[in-house]
C-alpha cells in the first residue's frame, strides 16, 4: 500500500470517529428531557425555581406515562422562608397544606383556595387568602398507579405585590336580621302601600290651676273675714266763737 492510500484510510477513520462523537452531543439534551418526562413529574405552573410567582398560584403539573392513570395523587405545600438557594440547601420548611383525593377529580392541578369536589384539604392554608410576599415555598406531588409510584419537589419564590386585597379578599359578613320594631300601644297598623308620615310633635298638655282648698263647716275651718276697706278720714274745722258771745 502506498503512502497515499494509507493517508486516505486514516482520514476516513478520523472522519467516522468525529461524526460518531458529534452525534451524541447534539441529541443528548433532547434525550435527557424525553427521558425525564417519561420518568418524573414536571412542574408547569409555577415553574421550578420561579422567582416572581403569584402569591395566589394555581398549581399545574404533568404526570409521566407510567402513572398517567393514578390510583392516588397527593399535593403538599411547605413554607421554606427567605434564603438564597433553597434547592441547594434542601430545607424542610413548615407544612402549609396537604391535599388528598386528587386522583379522581384533579390529578394534574390544584387551586388551594378553590379545591375541587372530593379533595380533602388540611393545614394553615385554610386560614389565609394568599401566600407571604418574597418568600420561598416548596411543593411536592406524589402519584401512585398500581405498584409504581413517583414524586417530585419544586420551588418558587413569591412576588411582593398582593394577589388580592387583604380587605376585599375576606369573605363578606352576613347581615344579621334585626328584630321588628313593635308599634306603640294604640297606634294604627300600617297597611301595604300606605305611606307612613312622621307623627306630629306632641304638645304639652294644659296644666290645671291648683285646686282651692275646701273650707266650710264640713272641715271645721272658718274662713277669715275679708278685710274692711279703709274710709277716708274727715278733718274737723275749728268753729270760731264770736268775741261778744264769750263775755
Amino acid at each position: 500500500m502506498n503512502h497515499r492510500g494509507l493517508w486516505l484510510l486514516v482520514g476516513i477513520v478520523a472522519l467516522a470517529g468525529g461524526c460518531s462523537s458529534d452525534s451524541p452531543s447534539g441529541t443528548a439534551p433532547a434525550d435527557r428531557a424525553a427521558a425525564e418526562a417519561q420518568r418524573n413529574i414536571l412542574a408547569l405552573e409555577p415553574r421550578n425555581m420561579a422567582h416572581d410567582a403569584n402569591r395566589r398560584p394555581s398549581f399545574q403539573w404533568r404526570l409521566p406515562p407510567m402513572v398517567s392513570k393514578p390510583d392516588l395523587v397527593t399535593f403538599t405545600l411547605y413554607e421554606v422562608g427567605k434564603m438564597e438557594a433553597p434547592e441547594r440547601d434542601k430545607p424542610t420548611g413548615t407544612r402549609m397544606a396537604l391535599a388528598t383525593g386528587l386522583d379522581a377529580t384533579s390529578p394534574t392541578g390544584l387551586n388551594l383556595w378553590e379545591p375541587p369536589t372530593g379533595c380533602v384539604l388540611t393545614g394553615d392554608i385554610r386560614d389565609t387568602i394568599q401566600l407571604k410576599p418574597e418568600t420561598w415555598y416548596r411543593w411536592n406531588v406524589r402519584a401512585i398507579a398500581g405498584e409504581i409510584g413517583t414524586d417530585a419537589d419544586f420551588y418558587f419564590r413569591t412576588r411582593a405585590e398582593e394577589a388580592v386585597s387583604e380587605v376585599t379578599g375576606l369573605p363578606p359578613l352576613q347581615n344579621q336580621a334585626l328584630p321588628p320594631l313593635l308599634p306603640k300601644e294604640g297606634a294604627k297598623p300600617q297597611m301595604a302601600g300606605e305611606t307612613k308620615l312622621s307623627p306630629a310633635p306632641e304638645m304639652p298638655e294644659d296644666v290645671p290651676p291648683p285646686a282651692t282648698p275646701k273650707v266650710g263647716p264640713d272641715l271645721g275651718i272658718t274662713p277669715p273675714a275679708p278685710p274692711k276697706p279703709k274710709l277716708p278720714t274727715k278733718t274737723k274745722t275749728p268753729t270760731k266763737t264770736p268775741a261778744a258771745a264769750t263775755r
